[in-house]
């Protein structure tokens, strides 16, 4: 066993294997271990017999990858499965398509299925993350379990306030989680009668008061008199003049500090016991585990949902988050709308400027397209030079609207300006409706395609609209 990740692939999906291996040791920090397979009986065998951490598979017409799909997913945690799409064979439908992590045009190249090997293999390391964390979790006392009860960070933090309330009888409460880089505390969540909610966001330096010594340190403190403790500092003043005790304890795990939770002056007007500073210290351990759970997982959704190049969201989400908008339409009798486009004379930008400059612009074709549309809207890289926008709650004619300032903003949008070479483009635009132009959400995307593939098989840089359909009118909801 050599500890490395171990990536199975079908054989012949590249030429140069020996270039594959290069290209996996210089993109996973750690190295893999590439084994290769003949057929889908092959790598099934193999799959059992060997700790695979992602599939590279081809699909083919006959679907007899399926077999070797459904062990991937049947894995605790699941291992992600890259697909090979060979040249006329039709992309899966979207419920077997959501299997996969990742879609690519076959033969990939070296290049592109080391970097996507790479983002399977990151998935899957979080996703074990989290199921250790899970497991961990699994046996800790009812106060822990209530803790980890969400894996919403701000719910998480609430949750820890609350439960420190019960454990402790005190005035105020607090919950300051660290900082990226410099170690300073940032004040989260404040709760109680002396707490100064309106102070949440602010910061103290690494050292700074009780609550920056303590989360440098890493130790639990209690202090029975902060008026003769040179530590405390102007944010932990602002629980006011009435402040006495204090009891402060360090939110760590793995050996990393993770916040500081502080609590001041206890009820009764008696000091804060050992046996305080032990249960805090105790609940302290299952927040900081909770706390690092909720990052894992928010962590891997991230991962899960979201195009690596242009950080919108992918196929993935966009298929989920469609289905479930299409459903709620249905049952309030709602509209929902998609925009479907696709970039005209890419490939040219390719050409003159190359790939990196056409990755780049890509990129900010995203931006674009976010400063266009409203925060509740979903936009997303359906793939390649594809994208598509998901409108709430938005008739066909409100639609077109927003498909034509998209357009134009395209238009006047300066492209690869800091990169010194001021490109221009211009894209074609698809619009339609649910259940205007149709009753489901696979030909909602269809008509939104095909009216796309009007304006780019016609004039380019337009807005076509599917065709309003009388029979979707009369779609009853579900």
């Amino acid at each position: 066993m050599s500890g490395r990740p171990l990536v199975l692939i079908a054989r012949g999906l590249v030429a140069d294997e020996p270039a594959l291996r290069q290209r996996l040791a210089l993109e996973v920090p750690d190295g893999a271990e590439l084994v290769c397979f003949d057929s889908p009986d092959d790598g099934a065998r193999l799959f059992a017999a060997r700790g695979v951490d992602c599939v590279v598979l081809r699909v083919d017409a006959r679907g007899e990858h399926r077999g070797l799909l459904a062990l991937a997913q049947q894995a605790m945690p699941p291992v992600p499965v890259v697909g090979a799409l060979p040249e006329g064979v039709a992309e899966p439908v979207a419920r077997h398509a959501a299997a996969f992590s990742e879609l690519l045009p076959e033969p990939p190249g070296e290049s592109r299925l080391a970097r996507s090997a790479r983002n399977a293999l990151r998935w899957r390391s979080l996703s074990r993350q989290l199921q250790e964390k899970e497991q961990e979790l699994a046996s800790v006392e009812e106060i822990g379990r209530t803790i980890i009860s969400s894996l919403e960070l701000q719910t998480v933090l609430n949750i820890i306030m609350e439960k420190t309330r019960e454990l402790v009888q005190a005035e105020s409460w607090s919950l300051l989680l660290a900082e990226e880089g410099d170690g300073g505390v940032q004040l989260s969540v404040a709760a109680g009668e002396g707490a100064d909610r309106t102070r949440t966001g602010a910061t103290v330096r690494p050292g700074e008061g009780i609550a920056g010594w303590v989360a440098r340190e890493g130790k639990p403190v209690v202090v029975e008199d902060v008026a003769n403790d040179p530590r405390w500092c102007g944010l932990e003043q602002a629980y006011g003049t009435g402040a006495r005790s204090v009891l402060c304890v360090p939110l760590e795990t793995r050996g990393r500090v993770l916040g500081v939770i502080e609590v001041v002056n206890k009820k009764g007007g008696e000091g804060f016991s050992q046996r305080d500073l032990s249960l805090v210290t105790r609940l302290a351990g299952f927040a900081a585990i909770a706390i690092e759970n909720a990052r894992l997982y928010q962590q891997t959704k991230q991962l899960t949902f979201t195009d690596e190049l242009t950080r919108l969201y992918n196929t993935r989400f966009f298929t989920q988050y469609l289905d479930a908008e299409v459903k709620r339409c249905r049952r309030y009798r709602g509209h929902v709308s998609v925009i479907f486009l696709d970039l005209d004379h890419f490939k040219l930008v390719n050409d003159r400027h190359g790939h990196l400059m056409g990755s780049q612009l890509l990129r900010e074709v995203a931006d674009v397209l976010r400063r266009g549309v409203r925060d509740v809207d979903i936009v997303a890289r359906y793939g390649g030079d594809e994208f598509i926008v998901i409108l709430p709650e938005t008739k066909l004619e409100a639609a077109a609207f927003v498909a034509e300032r998209l357009r134009q903003a395209m238009n006047e949008h300066v492209f690869l300006a800091d990169q010194g070479h001021a490109a221009h483009l211009t894209a074609s635009f698809g619009v339609a409706s649910f259940p205007e132009t149709c009753s489901s959400e696979e030909e909602l995307i269809r008509l939104a395609d095909q009216a796309m593939y009007r304006v780019k098989n016609r004039t380019r840089n337009g807005v076509y609209l599917a065709q309003v359909s009388g029979a979707a009118n009369a779609e009853a909801p579900a």
